[in-house]
């Protein structure tokens, strides 16, 4: 069994963030595609709280209506350096509503990872 570190970025963001008439989750993941990053999820949540009430309250007319402001947390995991390549585009968009935490964890480098990483190291050499 073998670890790896890589760094993992969080954006806690609402379902009202648009990014050039894009809804933020979308261009955030169309960018981080763009960009060749490892992997990223979309995480829609029924409620929070931030300054500003996010959805909490809501959340049953957020199945009727897509007027809620419902938070939304989207993780990507890559290598710090990878990262560091992405981090431009945020501080480009940085004046939408949204929240970057960057952390080191720890990965399991699963027997897919191990078989196919020469074909993942070609895909990077190539962007």
């Amino acid at each position: 069994m073998e670890l790896v570190k890589v760094c993992e970025l969080t954006i806690y963001t609402a379902a009202d963030v648009f990014v050039n008439g894009m809804p933020i989750d979308k261009a955030i993941i169309e960018e981080a595609q763009r960009c060749k990053l490892a992997g990223g999820t979309v995480l829609k949540a029924a409620g929070g709280f931030a300054s500003k009430k996010r959805g909490f309250g809501r959340a049953k007319s957020a199945i009727f209506s897509s007027e809620a402001n419902l938070p939304i947390i989207i993780k990507i995991v890559d290598t710090r350096e990878c990262i560091d390549k992405f981090l431009p585009y945020l501080d480009e968009i940085g004046e939408k509503h949204f929240l970057v935490t960057l952390h080191e964890v720890e990965v399991l480098k699963t027997k897919y990872i191990r078989q196919h990483l020469e074909e993942l190291r070609k895909m990077y050499e190539e962007a």
